[in-house]
C-alpha cells in the first residue's frame, strides 16, 4: 500500500550531502552504514555498527555478516550526492492528503476532457483553414505599418539596410560623438568589411533571401540603432534556428554587458536589457521551448518602463508566456558597441538563417506583430495546397492555429489552464522518501576495515547466523487476494550463511538470555523463542531467489525471531518509565544490562507479538494501553526513605515514574493550560517564534508563521537539523542527525530562562492569566487557586497560595509604578488582548502565571 511504501522512508532519514568535492561512493556508503546500524539498534537491540570494520568484539556478529545486512539496503536507486535542495531526493513518492487525492482525480478528469476537446478542434482544422485561406486570398490583410521603423534588413542578396535618420537622433550623447552613416555597400562586392572570417552566404528565406550563419561569422553594422531604457522600442526578425546563439545584439563585453540582445538557448528565446549585469538588468525567457529547423518570427517589444512586465515576446505573431528572471533596470543601456547580427560581442555565435530584421522606435502591438508574420505567410497562402512544400504546409498550419483558429485557441487555453492546475496541485502535494529495489541489483562487497575504496569479497543479502534462518517471502495472488508464504533458501545458493557451527552456537545475551525463563505470566501465550529455535518442521520447496527487504521484514516479525518483540516492548516501556526493563535499550548484547524483570519482558513481548488484551498482533496502541493502565504505572511516584534506600533508581518498580516531560510536551502543556493550543491534526509543519539569526549561514530564511499556526502542537514545529529549534534543543530534544533510541533528560538553568523569556511561554502565561481572570472575575484567591489547578492538576496548599498572593501583590505594585513595562509584557505574542480587562492586573497575573509555568512540578510527569 501507499502507507507501507511511505513507512519505508524511515530508513531514508539519514543525513545526506551535495557538498562540492565530496566523493559520492563515500557518502553512499555512509548512508547504508547508518541504515544497518539503525536496523540493529531499533529491531535487534544490537550495536551492529561495531562490526563495520572488524568482527564484533563481544557479540556473535562477523564483519562479513554486517555487509550481508548492508546488502539489503545497498540496492536503492539513490546517489551519494543528491544535488537536490528543493525536494526530497529520489526515490520518492507523492503523499497527498485525502482532500488533495480527491482534487487530483478531479483535475486529472478535467485535463483529459480538455485534451479530448483540443483533439476534436484539431481534427476540424483542415476544413476551417481552407475556408480561412479562401477569405484571406479574397481580402488580403494590409502590409505592416512603417511607422517608427528605424531600420529594415531584408538580406535579399545584400546586407544593405534601409534606415531612417531617427536612429542617430535617438542615440545618447556619447554615441553621437562621431556620428556615422550606416554603410550600405554589399560586402560581397566591396569586401568583407562587416563580415568576420568570411563573406556572407545567402539561402532561401521567408521573404526572399536570408543570411546563413555557420557559428563562425556575424555581421557588424556599426551604430545603426541605439535604444535607451526610458524609450519605447521594438525589434525582431524571421529566424530558423539550428543551434544556440545571439540572433542580434548591441551589447558590451563582460563584466558589465551594457546593451540589448535577442538570444536563443535550448529552444527558449531570451532577451536582455542591461545597464550592468546581473544587478541592474532585465532578462526574460519564453516558458515554451521551440523546435529547431523551422521558420519562426520573433519580435521583442518594450514600453520604456524599466520593468520586465513592460516587455513582450511575440513568436509567430502571438505573445508568449515568459519568465522574468531579472527585473531591476535603473541605468542607461546605450553603448558604443556596433549592432551585430548573428553574434553577441564575438561570443554566442548563431547557427541558422535570419531574414527580414526590423527595428522600431515604438512599442508594437499584437496586430502589428500579426501583420509582420502575415507578410511572410501570404506567399504560402496564395499557393494552392498541392504546390506547397511540407515545410510550408506545417508553417501555415501553425500560423493559422496560433492566430486565427478561434475555437482551437480557446481549447488550447483551456488545456493549458487544466495542465497548470494539475501542475500546481502536484507541486503542493508533499513527497516522502521511500525505498525501492534496483534492477539489476547493485553488487555489494565486504569493505576492508570499513574503507569504501578497499573492496573485499563479494557478498549477498542475508542475516546473522546466530539468529533463526531467514526464509524467502513469496507473494501470490489467490482469488484476487495477495497471500504471503515463505520458503527455505536453497543450500546451494550463495545467500546461505557459511558461518561456522561453533560460532553459530555461541548464543550470548544478544538473543535475550532471559527468554528461557517462562513463568506463570507467560501462560496462555506461546513463549518467545531463543536464538537457537528451529523453523517449523513442514517446509515449502526450497528456492534460490535472492533475498530482499521484504524477506528481511518478514524475518523480523516471524514467530521464531527472539529479539524484535522484546526490543520493541522494552523501548516503549522506557518511554513511560524513563528506563527500559533492559536499561540499555539499544544493546541486548553481552555488554548490555541484564533485564530487571525478565519474566515481565517476555510476557509483554508475547502479548505484543501474538495479540492480547483487546489488541491484535503487533498493535502498538494496545501495548501502550496495557502499560499505562497497569497498576505498576499508576502507582504513586512518592518516595519513602525505605524505597529510596532499597530502590534508588526505581529499577524494582517500587513507585510510579517521575521524569521531566519531553521538549515538545512541555510546550504543548503550556499552550493547553493557557487555552491557546490549536488542536488541528495534520497539515504542513509550522514555524513559531524563534530568535533571529538561528538560520544565518543556511541556504534558507526562517519565515515565521502567524495566527493559529503559532499554537500548533510541538510535533508540527518545523525541524531543521542544521539549525535546531532552540527551545526544543534546550530541553534535550535531539537534532535527528542519527536515530535516537532514548532521549537524555537534563535540568539546567537555561531551561528556566527559556520558560521565563521565550515568547511562546510568556504569551501562554498571559493567556492563562486572561483565562483565570475571566473564570474568576473578582476573587484573587480563587483566581490563584484556579491557575494553580490548571497548571499542576492539584489543589494548592495554604503556604503555596500565600506565596503566590505575595508575588501577585509585589508585581501589581511594580506595574502600577511602571505602566510602560506592563504594556511591554502584555505586547509579547500575537494573540489579541481583551479590551475590558485591567492591564495592570493582567500584567501582575501574567507574572504569577509565568512562575507557575516555570515550576519543576509543571514540567515533570
Amino acid at each position: 500500500t501507499r502507507e507501507q511504501r511511505i513507512a519505508t522512508g524511515f530508513v531514508r532519514n539519514n543525513m545526506t550531502t551535495d557538498e562540492g568535492g565530496s566523493d559520492p561512493d563515500e557518502y553512499l556508503n555512509k548512508y547504508v552504514v547508518d541504515r544497518v546500524s539503525t536496523l540493529g539498534a531499533v529491531w535487534l537491540g544490537m550495536t551492529v555498527g561495531c562490526a563495520e570494520c572488524h568482527d564484533h568484539k563481544f557479540d556473535p556478529l562477523l564483519t562479513k555478516e554486517f555487509y550481508k545486512l548492508y546488502a539489503f539496503f545497498h540496492n536503492v536507486p539513490e546517489k551519494g550526492l543528491d544535488r537536490i535542495r528543493t525536494d526530497n531526493p529520489p526515490p520518492r513518492l507523492p503523499a497527498p492528503t485525502p482532500e488533495q487525492a480527491m482534487r487530483f482525480v478531479e483535475t486529472d478528469f478535467r485535463l483529459r476532457d480538455a485534451e479530448k476537446t483540443l483533439q476534436d478542434r484539431n481534427n476540424e482544422l483542415g476544413e476551417t483553414q481552407e475556408k480561412w485561406e479562401r477569405e484571406t486570398n479574397a481580402n488580403p490583410p494590409p502590409k505592416p505599418s512603417d511607422e517608427g521603423l528605424l531600420a529594415l534588413l531584408t538580406f535579399d542578396d545584400t546586407i544593405r539596410p534601409s534606415t531612417r535618420s531617427t536612429a542617430t537622433e535617438q542615440a545618447s550623447p556619447e554615441t553621437q560623438a562621431e556620428p556615422k552613416q550606416p554603410i550600405v555597400e554589399d560586402a560581397s562586392v566591396n569586401g568583407p568589411k562587416f563580415v568576420r572570417d568570411d563573406k556572407p552566404e545567402y539561402a532561401d528565406g521567408r521573404l526572399g533571401k536570408a543570411l546563413k550563419f555557420d557559428g563562425k561569422t556575424h555581421i557588424d553594422l556599426g551604430p545603426l540603432v541605439a535604444f535607451e531604457r526610458t524609450n519605447a522600442f521594438s525589434y525582431g526578425a524571421w529566424v530558423k534556428v539550428q543551434s544556440d546563439g545571439a540572433i542580434l545584439s548591441k551589447i558590451e563585453k563582460k563584466p558589465g554587458r551594457r546593451g540589448f540582445d535577442l538570444f536563443v538557448r535550448d529552444g527558449h528565446f531570451e532577451v536582455h536589457l542591461v545597464h550592468e549585469f546581473p544587478d541592474d538588468a532585465i532578462r526574460i525567457k519564453t516558458k515554451d521551448k521551440f523546435a529547431a529547423n523551422q521558420w519562426l518570427h520573433v519580435l521583442v517589444t518594450y514600453d520604456g518602463s524599466g520593468k520586465g512586465a513592460g516587455m513582450k515576446l511575440f513568436i509567430d505573431g502571438r505573445a508568449r508566456d515568459v519568465e522574468i528572471e531579472k527585473d531591476k533596470l535603473s541605468g542607461p543601456i546605450t553603448n558604443n558597441e556596433p549592432l551585430r547580427i548573428g553574434s553577441r560581442n564575438e561570443e554566442g555565435n548563431f547557427t541558422g538563417l535570419i531574414d527580414d530584421a526590423r527595428f522600431y522606435d515604438r512599442t508594437l502591438g499584437a496586430e502589428d506583430a500579426r501583420l509582420l508574420v502575415f507578410e511572410g505567410m501570404m506567399p504560402i497562402v496564395a499557393k494552392s495546397g498541392g504546390k506547397r512544400t511540407q515545410e510550408e504546409h506545417d508553417d501555415l498550419r501553425r500560423f493559422y492555429k496560433d492566430n486565427y483558429a478561434v475555437d482551437y485557441i480557446r481549447s488550447e487555453a483551456a488545456l493549458a489552464k487544466a495542465r497548470q492546475a494539475k501542475d500546481d496541485l502536484i507541486k503542493a502535494i508533499p513527497t516522502s522518501m521511500i525505498m525501492e529495489e534496483m534492477d539489476p541489483p547493485r553488487e555489494t562487497f565486504q569493505l576492508i576495515r570499513g574503507d569504501f575504496r578497499n573492496k573485499g569479497e563479494k557478498v549477498v543479502a542475508n542475516t546473522p547466523a546466530f539468529l533463526p534462518a531467514i526464509r524467502k517471502a513469496i507473494v501470490e495472488n489467490k482469488g484476487g487476494r495477495l497471500q504471503l508464504t515463505t520458503r527455505e533458501l536453497d543450500p546451494a545458493d550463495g545467500a546461505v550463511t557459511d558461518r561456522s557451527s561453533e560460532r553459530a552456537a555461541d548464543v550470548t545475551a544478544a538473543a535475550g538470555a532471559s527468554a528461557e525463563s517462562t513463568s506463570e505470566n507467560t501462560k496462555g501465550a506461546d513463549a518467545l523463542p531463543t536464538s537457537s529455535a528451529k523453523a517449523p518442521a513442514k517446509q515449502a520447496p526450497a528456492t534460490s531467489a535472492p533475498l530482499n527487504r521484504l524477506d528481511l521484514a518478514v524475518w523480523l516479525v516471524s514467530p521464531e525471531h527472539p529479539l524484535t518483540a522484546r526490543v520493541t516492548v522494552n523501548r516503549y516501556w522506557a518511554m513511560f518509565f524513563g528506563a527500559g526493563l533492559v536499561k540499555t535499550i539499544n544493546d541486548f548484547g553481552s555488554q548490555g544490562e541484564w533485564p530487571s524483570h525478565p519474566e515481565l519482558l517476555d510476557w509483554l513481548a508475547c502479548q505484543f507479538r501474538d495479540g492480547g488484551r483487546s489488541g491484535g498482533p503487533w498493535d502498538v496502541k494496545a501495548l501502550v494501553r496495557l502499560i499505562v493502565t497497569s497498576a505498576t504505572y499508576r502507582q504513586s511516584a512518592a518516595v519513602t526513605p525505605e524505597k529510596l534506600e532499597k530502590d534508588p533508581y526505581n529499577r524494582l518498580l517500587s513507585r510510579g515514574p517521575r521524569l521531566q516531560l519531553d521538549a515538545e510536551f512541555i510546550r504543548d502543556n503550556a499552550l493547553t493550560v493557557s487555552g491557546l493550543l490549536n488542536p488541528k491534526i495534520g497539515g504542513p509543519s509550522v514555524k513559531p517564534y524563534q530568535p533571529p539569526g538561528i538560520w544565518d549561514g543556511t541556504d534558507a530564511k526562517y519565515e515565521q508563521d502567524h495566527g493559529d499556526a503559532l499554537y500548533r502542537r510541538g510535533m508540527y514545529v518545523f525541524w531543521r537539523r542544521s539549525a535546531h529549534y532552540p527551545s526544543f534543543a534546550t530541553f534535550d530534544a535531539p537534532n535527528r542527525e542519527v536515530c535516537t533510541f532514548l532521549r537524555q533528560r537534563t535540568q539546567t538553568p537555561l531551561q528556566s530562562l527559556v520558560l521565563m523569556n521565550d515568547p511562546e511561554y510568556v504569551e501562554s502565561a498571559r493567556a492563562l492569566a486572561e483565562r483565570v481572570m475571566r473564570e474568576e472575575p473578582s476573587d484573587l484567591t480563587k483566581r490563584l487557586t484556579r491557575a494553580f489547578r490548571h497548571t499542576l492538576g492539584r489543589v494548592p496548599q495554604a503556604d503555596e497560595i500565600a506565596t503566590l498572593q505575595r508575588t501577585y501583590e509585589e508585581q501589581l505594585a511594580g506595574f502600577r509604578d511602571d505602566a510602560e513595562t506592563a504594556d511591554k509584557l502584555l505586547a509579547v505574542g500575537e494573540s489579541k488582548l481583551p479590551e475590558s480587562t485591567d492591564k495592570i492586573e493582567l500584567a501582575a497575573m501574567t507574572a504569577v502565571a509565568n512562575v507557575l509555568l516555570n515550576l519543576n512540578e509543571t514540567i515533570t510527569k
